[in-house]
């Protein structure tokens, strides 16, 4: 890892999901409140517009009344006459969209006063405001009084679409309300709630709004149910080339005529159907809870989840607004609700993607080095410190008293002392330091070591000064001064020979070094990666470099395997050869079998001579409690030849925990290994005869003592013959002990570990408590011990005694309260030695403590399991095992051993 970050760097990396989200969201806020999201909110407005159904139409329809352009110009008695009629068929408004050309100002006054018509006035845009425009004049300006008139305007499109209608002009301090606007008023509406300017509803309307033409009613061919109620417009319908206005559901080709327009401005207002929006600080919230829902999801969706939670968001987004739209015309804002969610999840994504391309180049590289150092140290090549591996094969190899490494300074002919040993770079005499003068240009002329005086300062006057050079190729790479014994002036010219040998390969490392760097440093180089368009991280470099070195260890560890004096060959878990030596192949193949068609079970079986059920019980120990087994080899051993077969358990170590997802459990393998023991076997044969000659010359003395002694008692009246008969009771106890000792040398099973024999409890007991002592000190609780002097030699199995003790500490220490002490002591009684432990604890139910001592009932503790598996053995050795337990007090055992007799 790098250096430690800051505090403030590891909050805002903490919380970097809240940053993003908050870029996302002020960001699309900002392009919303700028009307850059407009046009794809517009389509989307657009689309819906088109498609979804008619609605019912209110209550007072609009009905439109059509006139060709000429008519504007018609006389006073025309519109007077048109007037009169639509009033006498009793509509509740009549509104002129425009302005009738030649009428007097008692035209408009009679219009004024009916009380039922208005006239729209149009506003024309001057400047670059269309809310300040100015407005057209009247014949009568006091008319401008009347409550009669509402401005018109050409609508202003957005992107080629007119969607919009102002509801009032501001021009010269005043305000002008529109023409539908004051028509909503007189029919009731409040329209001072109205916005500025609103969008018009197409949503649902119908193909087109009611229209007759104006000869039709002059002419009096319409009913008068046709007028009665309605809100008639009178409008002119624009002469060509005008196309009308493009609306999202235009009616026709040639689009939505300003009479129209105006009708359905007047019927969004009139059936309270404004399109409301969210406002600015509502939408930054909505956005920040998009974001919000966006994050959690994250954590529990994979890739594929969230294509499809994406796909499923959008719809649900568009059918909502939909949805919102026809049934409570309120416009939710999906296209930044959907722009944040694509941006962020895009965002994310690429954060994602980056992340574990990162995560995958730190773990490459971290193994990388974890993995060289593993393997080897660092080569000579890319080591700082690569001088120190000079001076370290020097030393481990050379007898010089101290020497001196100069090297080169380069593009130039001088030279630096670098490195010493047994002295310092300042007792360096000579100050001149160019290998173009002496005593440096002598040495590159003969190209060997040359005695050099004065070299060093405070040279000892038994140690002379030589110099050689470093060179290679033509090339100084450097110098070394060293000084050796005068005593060893028989073996100077060896010496010399090595440090002339020496140089030659220290200048050929030092010149390929500096090569190496070089091309090290151009391929390293910023430039020429821009100019081979290369990154300056390629993760499959390091990963060429793994598998390099990996191939090297690879390569060193079969070599050392191979080149192993003991034949050993490796199974895996299931029995099957994984590898196996040369001295193993070749020793299996002078018995005329083949080490790679063998089992585990059938390798055992046919070089030791035992049968399979014994093989086989000895590999469920390998294998189930990762013991060590020993046997001796009975088949093909030549004379005086004695092979003990070793099988013991490979077991992956707690650092490789990654290689065990490779395999199912936790041991890698199992190693038989064949040791040669024939010179131990030797020697234990020698001392073997002389302890049997020695224990067959005490038997036979003892004998003879016996009989006299047997003899002297049974003369009567013999003097002092009661005193002999002590003499022979002890030594009739001698002599069973003889022969109790003698039994036990006799057996040959005892390298099999199975067969008790007489050890010294104390020591035993003193390797245990030093091995659980760790745990105990963990737990701050002592253990104290106590065994009296003398006593006799227990009978047991030493490992398998080893394994059950420390169980039962174990036990004894988990169970233990802090600062409480176990108590260990031995007694002994005629035949027997008694080993109780005893701690102050937490304990348990005697009767759960009886059956975890049980060896026929299942335990799921680890340490209670080892007991079970060792209790079946204690019969064997003629020992017992008991415990006791309650709730406050602990737990006690008591193991009683047989003992050996003396």
């Amino acid at each position: 890892m790098g250096p430690a970050i800051s505090q403030i760097q590891f909050k805002l990396y903490r919380f970097f999901g809240l940053y993003l989200g908050a870029s996302v969201c002020l960001l699309v806020w900002l392009l919303s409140i700028s009307d850059l999201l407009d046009l794809p909110s517009n389509g989307i407005y657009d689309l819906l517009s088109r498609n979804l159904p008619e609605r019912q139409r209110i209550e007072d329809p609009i009905l439109l009344v059509e006139a060709a352009y000429h008519y504007r110009f018609r006389d006073e008695k025309f519109w007077f006459e048109l007037l009169e009629t639509l009033l006498a068929k009793n509509v509740h408004q009549i509104i002129f969209t425009f302005l009738p050309q030649n009428v007097s100002a008692s035209f408009y006054r009679y219009a004024a006063d009916n009380g039922r018509t208005l006239f729209g006035r149009s506003a024309i845009v001057e400047g670059d405001d269309p809310g300040k425009p100015d407005l057209v004049t009247f014949q009568d300006i006091s008319l401008e009084d009347q409550q009669i008139f509402g401005a018109i305007q050409i609508p202003q499109e957005v992107h080629g679409i007119n969607r919009e209608y102002r509801t009032h002009f501001d021009s010269d301090n005043h305000s002008f309300p529109s023409l539908a606007a004051v028509a909503a008023s007189r029919m009731g509406k409040r329209v001072e709630d109205l916005p500025t300017q609103f969008r018009i509803d197409f949503i649902g309307q119908p193909d087109r709004t009611p229209t007759v033409a104006i000869d039709d009613l002059i002419a009096g061919r319409l009913i008068d149910q046709v007028f009665e109620k309605k809100i008639v417009l009178i409008g002119l319908v624009p002469p060509y080339p005008f196309q009308g206005y493009d609306t999202p559901n235009s009616i026709s080709a040639s689009g939505v005529t300003p009479l129209e327009y105006q009708g359905l401005a007047l019927q969004t207002i009139m059936s309270e159907r404004i399109l409301h929006t969210f406002g600015n600080v509502t939408l930054l919230a909505c956005l920040f809870i998009v974001i919000l829902l966006n994050l959690t999801a994250h954590q529990y969706l994979g890739a594929f989840s969230h294509v499809f939670v994406s796909v499923l968001f959008i719809g649900s987004m568009i059918v909502l607004n939909a949805a919102s739209l026809y049934f409570y015309k309120f416009w939710v804002p999906v296209v930044e609700i959907i722009a944040a969610y694509i941006l962020f999840q895009t965002l994310l994504a690429f954060r994602d993607n980056r992340l574990r391309n990162r995560l995958a180049l730190q773990i490459i590289l971290d193994q990388s080095f974890k993995r060289r150092e593993q393997v080897m140290p660092k080569s000579f090549f890319r080591s700082p410190d690569y001088w120190s591996l000079v001076v370290n094969m020097v030393n481990q190899t050379l007898n010089l008293k101290r020497f001196i490494f100069l090297e080169t300074v380069e593009g130039d002919h001088r030279v630096k002392e670098v490195i010493s040993l047994n002295c310092s770079l300042d007792d360096i005499k000579e100050r001149r330091r160019d290998y173009h003068r002496t005593p440096y240009k002598t040495a590159l002329e003969q190209n060997r070591s040359i005695p050099v005086n004065q070299f060093f300062t405070q040279l000892p006057e038994n140690e002379d000064s030589y110099l050689v050079p470093l060179n290679f190729a033509g090339q100084v790479q450097g110098f070394w001064a060293f000084t050796v014994d005068v005593n060893v002036e028989k073996q100077i010219d060896v010496l010399l020979a090595a440090v002339n040998n020496f140089a030659v390969e220290i200048g050929e490392m030092l010149f390929r070094r500096k090569r190496w760097v070089s091309q090290s440093r151009w391929y390293e180089h910023p430039m020429r990666k821009i100019l081979d368009m290369e990154k300056q991280n390629e993760p499959y470099r390091e990963v060429s470099r793994i598998l390099a070195f990996l191939v090297r260890r690879l390569s060193i560890l079969e070599s050392v395997f191979s080149a192993l004096d003991t034949a050993t060959i490796l199974y895996n878990p299931f029995g099957v050869v994984i590898q196996s030596n040369t001295k193993m192949i070749g020793l299996l193949k002078s018995h005329g079998l083949n080490a790679y068609e063998l089992s585990a079970l059938d390798l055992a079986v046919q070089i030791t001579g035992s049968t399979q059920e014994q093989i086989r019980k000895l590999l469920g120990k390998v294998v189930i409690n990762y013991e060590s087994v020993q046997l001796p080899i009975t088949a093909g051993q030549e004379k005086n030849q004695t092979l003990m077969l070793r099988i013991r358990p490979l077991v992956a170590a707690n650092e490789d925990d990654d290689d065990l997802r490779l395999q199912p459990i936790e041991l890698n393998g199992i190693l038989f290994e064949i040791n040669d023991v024939s010179s131990l076997v030797e020697i234990n044969r020698v001392r073997e005869s002389l302890f049997s000659h020695s224990l067959l010359h005490v038997k036979e003395e003892l004998g003879t003592l016996s009989a006299d002694f047997k003899s002297l008692g049974n003369i009567e009246g013999t003097k002092g013959a009661a005193e002999y008969l002590p003499l022979l009771d002890r030594s009739r106890k001698l002599q069973e002990f003889i022969g109790q000792l003698d039994s036990y040398l006799g057996q040959e099973n005892l390298l099999e570990g199975t067969m008790p024999y007489p050890v010294g409890l104390a020591e035993i007991l003193e390797r245990c408590v030093t091995s659980i002592q760790p745990l105990a000190v963990r737990r701050k609780i002592g253990v104290s011990t106590y065994v009296p002097e003398g006593i006799p030699l227990a009978l047991m199995v030493p490992n398998r005694f080893i394994e059950l003790f420390e169980a039962l500490l174990q036990v004894l220490i988990t169970d233990g309260y802090e600062g409480s002490v176990i108590e260990v002591e031995v007694s002994q009684d005629s035949q027997s030695l008694a080993c109780r432990l005893k701690n102050e604890g937490v304990g348990m139910p005697d009767e759960t403590l009886h059956r975890y001592l049980d060896p026929a009932q299942p335990v799921d503790r680890t340490d209670f399991q080892t007991i079970n598996q060792i209790s079946p053995e204690l019969e064997h050795w003629k020992a017992e095992l008991s415990g006791s337990s309650s709730f406050g007090r602990g737990i006690s055992f008591e193991l009683v051993l047989s003992t050996f007799n003396t």
